[in-house]
């Protein structure tokens, strides 16, 4: 007798969930010197995400005086990552493209939400190549 076989059933369609965690995923790949021929290291990030802030800045190195205090902002990968004339000019409103919400970001009310306190800040800070992460500096 010839049973009848079920068809093979069709993946489910992802939900809201995975379609949200799905959405922003990166990469990052690091190779240590014992994976490559010549001994040197490599390391690499993509931003995979659909509304990140692609910039990127050079901070220049900074002597600080006594007493000087370092902000601390609250990470955000969305356009506009960084909003500060704190570091470099990438980051400033100057450097706002022109959207709808332009104006609402140069507030004092929507930059304030992102700093979350301040830290001593120390005699001298090196250069630094940054995007939505610090990539290098220059040591």
């Amino acid at each position: 007798s010839t049973a009848a076989r079920a068809a093979p059933s069709a993946p489910s369609a992802p939900s809201a969930t995975d379609v949200e965690h799905d959405r922003d995923m990166c990469t990052a790949i690091l190779v240590a010197a014992g994976a490559t021929v010549d001994g040197s290291t490599m390391t690499t990030h993509n931003a995979d995400c659909l509304n990140c802030d692609y910039r990127i800045a050079r901070t220049a190195a900074k002597d600080h005086a006594d007493g000087a205090e370092h902000s601390i902002f609250m990470y955000k990968a969305e356009y506009p990552h960084l909003l500060t004339e704190e570091r470099s000019p990438v980051w400033s409103e100057e450097s706002l493209e022109d959207y709808p919400q332009t104006d609402e970001w140069k507030s004092d009310e929507w930059k304030a939400q992102y700093v979350r306190g301040h830290i001593p800040e120390v005699a001298h800070t090196y250069a630094v190549i940054e995007g939505l992460f610090g990539i290098m500096n220059e040591k």
